[in-house]
């Protein structure tokens, strides 16, 4: 290196040993004079990368990172180290990019995937970070952040499915370092209702006995404590006591506690007022001035931490907007509330330039209906208005907050500043809807004296009506208001609704296409008539209407997916019902679909997926006994006999006397399959009960006859089957076995007759091709026994006794491959059976294959010790070897 500065090879040597050494400068030096002399070389960058990382030198590290993906783009270190160095930069774009590269060169690696969910995530592509969670919990299922992770990321779309989540994450992981996950999961049980406050409130608590010092959880107990389900504001305050002692500078503490000494002071007063009305002027009087002397306390408790909030975010107009209303409750500190609010408008200058009416017109079209009536709430404190238009405005918002009764006060104040019908009109509707029927109807006949041709007051009326079960008077509404505009969309619905209950189905279908015509992109018209011409059983009409209903109203299809998966069931097509009733289930779980998408699963044979859904749905229809049995049907067919006869049994205490019949075949078909001392008499039992209800019933005859035979009752098994024949010529079951009681008595030519009668009523069943061919082999005709063989393969291409026994006529024939060929097949289409195993073994034991026949032979005798076959084979490869 000294005589020859450029000898790479002495370079890469130097480098090499320095680093060994730990002499990270010369290594420094020795890879740089690599790259320096061949630039082109991976390895010069991506040791010297390795250096500078150890050095801290990380800038110029991430240089050679680059380079190396430059020269060599497959590189793995230096995709990871490209990826994890956008990720810790929160350069969340390209570190999506990058960490997908990594999971096309690493796809088992979990912790990828996950960091690519959390990048996508933080640039809100939602449903790409679930899949990506998704497939990094596929692969490590036992790590509970993966969990926690889709758990956060579900917690706004699907509440329920992230409590899920974030249980299994809790499970896996209940310590300190996993106190996020109660922390959200509580978020996701508050967010389901009142009836889960409680239980979230256990959540937030384990979260503060883990971590004392977080506030967040603190400020949520609070929250849930102020619940009304709960309102127990005195517990309340001492949390966010605790939450404001750790962390003083949060300005939601001290709001939170403002709003909650502000509703304190409210209910002191409502409490006040309660009590007053059945005390004394003496005594009202003293009561009166000491509820004062605590609501004063309780209210400049709130002004001074909405103060303390303000001190610490000066420029947040909305806290001089909160502080404002709480100064508007003492009459001496009007002056400063109305400095709160002139202060409020300032810091936000496009409110302030607005009148009232217009700020309410552009909060109403932006729905931001709480704001609006806030907004209105603190202005009519300092001034009453006397804008009518506001007034309406206003009620409208409070119904689309559910305060009705604060609508109908405020359309009272509009009918006394202008009596208009249409103000009569929408006080009817809204004392309708707090349930004063009877007022509803007088406001709504003064409407009708003063307009009498006003259609949308008779259609309301008509509702009116029908909630008060005034019917007759009701229909005369609603044809009044046809009459008077036959184009009334909401009228044209309600009479298709009437003629639907009087089964009137075709004129319900014309109102229908009215209404369409009308608003064509209405989704309720299309539901409507979807019904109806189910009703009528057009069934292909009513799927198109469905499929309407699915793209005009993607946000809340699943009732539409679940009536048009009826419609693909009552047209027989089972797959897209089936895709249906699946897509319903994925938006919510509903009992009626898992009952009918198991029952299409069993009709194609999917006995697994029939078990799961009719299991799933069992406990809403206890009593469905049809469902019961079938469910027993399908535990059977998987060989769950125990949970089969658990359901046989049910059903049969469910069901009337003539499905009986089947239900006491099947368990006695279950009795006999699981063939434990005792089973056969109670299958026999069963049986007679069968033919008790249903003496002329072929099956069970057929059923009794297999119990026979499997006795070795042969001539009892014989007359069973000839019974079930005299009652059904066309009973293929009953033939097939009486041909094999015929055969294993080694009468062919009547095993043969009764297979060929079996094939006539069957021609297509691939178990009756195989034992014709079975038949023929047994008399030597190996030819004829081969063509049947294959007709079975033809019938039913996934037929492994087919392949078995084509390879068995190739091995008595000598022609090995092909034996080999058919065994193959026959193993890879049923691999558990394993007496398939041994003429493989014999097969590739004739072509040489000693190993593979070796590995046939040992694999039967594991599962069948006393195979002959097995053991002789094994003991002739040992002969060959010798």
């Amino acid at each position: 290196m000294e005589r020859t500065k450029t000898h790479l090879g002495a370079a890469w040597a130097k480098a090499r040993l320095a680093g060994h050494i730990g002499d990270r400068k010369k290594a420094l030096q020795g890879w740089s004079a690599v790259v320096r002399m061949r630039p082109e070389t991976v390895d010069g960058y991506l040791e010297r990368a390795k250096v500078l990382e150890a050095d801290g030198d990380v800038v110029r590290a991430h240089e050679d990172w680059l380079m190396v993906y430059t020269l060599d783009p497959g590189n793995v270190a230096a995709v990871e180290h490209l990826a994890m160095w956008n990720f810790e930069r929160e350069m969340w774009q390209d570190a999506a990019v990058m960490l997908g590269r990594v999971a096309k060169l690493k796809p088992g690696d979990s912790e990828v995937w996950a960091r690519r969910s959390w990048a996508y995530s933080m640039v809100e592509r939602w449903e790409d970070a679930v899949e990506d969670i998704t497939t990094a919990i596929k692969l490590a299922p036992n790590t509970a952040s993966h969990w926690f992770h889709r758990g956060c990321l579900l917690r706004r779309t699907d509440p329920r499915r992230a409590c899920d989540d974030l249980s299994i994450s809790i499970l896996l992981d209940d310590g300190a370092e996993n106190a996020m996950a109660w922390f959200y999961r509580g978020w996701c049980y508050a967010a389901r209702g009142a009836e889960w406050v409680e239980v979230a409130l256990r959540d937030f608590e384990e979260v503060i006995r883990l971590v004392p010092e977080r506030p967040a959880a603190y400020i949520n107990l609070a929250i849930l404590h102020s619940h009304p389900s709960l309102q127990n504001h005195e517990r309340a305050l001492g949390y966010l006591d605790r939450a404001i002692t750790l962390d003083p500078t949060d300005t939601r503490s001290y709001v939170l506690r403002a709003e909650t000494y502000y509703a304190m002071h409210e209910s002191e007063l409502d409490e006040e007022r309660g009590k007053r009305k059945d005390r004394k002027d003496g005594v009202k009087a003293k009561m009166g001035r000491k509820a004062g002397d605590v609501g004063t306390i309780l209210v400049e408790r709130a002004v001074r931490d909405y103060t303390r909030a303000i001190h610490l975010d000066p420029k947040n107009y909305m806290l001089y907007l909160y502080r404002g209303r709480v100064l508007l409750t003492r009459i001496s500190s009007q002056r400063l509330a109305t400095n709160d609010f002139e202060t409020a408008f300032h810091l936000n200058a496009g409110f302030e330039s607005q009148t009232p009416m217009q700020r309410g017109l552009i909060l109403a079209f932006q729905r931001k209906w709480w704001e609006l009536v806030q907004d209105f709430d603190l202005r009519d404190a300092a001034r009453p208005t006397k804008d009518v238009d506001l007034l309406l405005l206003l009620s409208r918002a409070k119904q689309k907050l559910g305060d009705y009764q604060g609508s109908l006060t405020l359309l009272e104040r509009a009918v006394q500043l202008r009596n208009e019908i249409s103000i009569e009109l929408e006080r009817g509707r809204c004392l309708m809807k707090v349930n004063r029927i009877n007022d509803a109807d007088v406001a709504l006949s003064k409407c009708l004296v003063k307009g009498p041709l006003l259609a949308r007051a008779h259609f309301d009326r008509y509702t009116c009506r029908m909630a008060g079960g005034r019917k007759a008077e009701a229909f005369r509404d609603l044809a009044i208001a046809l009459q008077l505009e036959p184009s009334f969309f909401d009228a044209l619905l309600a009479r298709a609704k009437l003629y639907l209950e009087q089964g009137v189905f075709w004129k319900g279908i014309e109102d229908c296409d009215e209404a369409v015509k009308v608003e064509p992109r209405s989704g309720s018209a299309y539901f409507l008539r979807g019904v109806l011409k189910f009703m009528s059983k057009q069934w292909q009409a009513a799927a198109f209407d469905f499929t309407k209903v699915i793209h005009l109203s993607p946000e809340s299809p699943t009732m539409a997916i679940l009536n048009r998966a009826v419609c693909y069931t009552r047209m027989k097509d089972t797959k897209k019902a089936i895709e249906d009733f699946s897509a319903a289930l994925l938006n919510r779980d509903d009992a009626i679909a898992y009952r009918q998408r198991g029952l299409l699963y069993w009709k194609i044979g999917d006995a697994a997926n029939a078990v799961l859904d009719l299991t799933a749905a069992r406990d809403n229809f206890p009593e469905d006994g049809e469902m019961r049995g079938l469910l027993g049907l399908c535990f059977q067919r998987q060989g769950r006999l125990e949970e089969a006869l658990q359901e046989f049994s049910a059903a049969v205490q469910l069901e009337t006397l003539r499905p009986k019949a089947v239900l006491f075949c099947s368990r006695g078909n279950a009795f006999r399959a699981r063939n434990t001392p005792g089973d056969r008499e109670q299958a026999k039992r069963d049986y007679a009960r069968a033919l008790h209800v249903r003496p002329l019933d072929p099956l069970t005859y057929v059923c009794l006859g297999q119990l026979f035979q499997q006795e070795g009752s042969v001539d009892k098994a014989r007359r069973m089957f000839t019974i079930a024949i005299g009652l059904d010529p066309n009973c293929s079951a009953a033939f097939e076995g009486r041909a094999a009681i015929s055969f294993e008595s080694k009468n062919y030519h009547a095993a043969f007759l009764d297979v060929g009668k079996a094939l006539e009523v069957n021609p297509h069943s691939a178990d009756l091709h195989n034992t014709n061919g079975i038949l023929c082999q047994a008399l030597g005709d190996l030819s004829s026994a081969l063509k049947e063989f294959k007709v079975a393969i033809k019938k039913d291409p996934s037929y492994h006794l087919g392949y078995f026994n084509v390879g068995i006529v190739y091995l008595k024939q000598r022609f090995f491959d092909k034996a080999l060929e058919n065994f193959d097949k026959a193993v890879v289409l049923k691999p558990d059976d394993v007496k398939l195993y041994g003429n493989r073994g014999l097969t590739k034991l004739f072509l040489g294959d000693k190993e593979g026949a070796n590995d046939d032979f040992r694999r039967v005798l594991q599962s069948i010790p006393t195979h002959n076959l097995s053991k002789a084979g094994i003991k002739m490869i040992s002969r060959l070897e010798n």
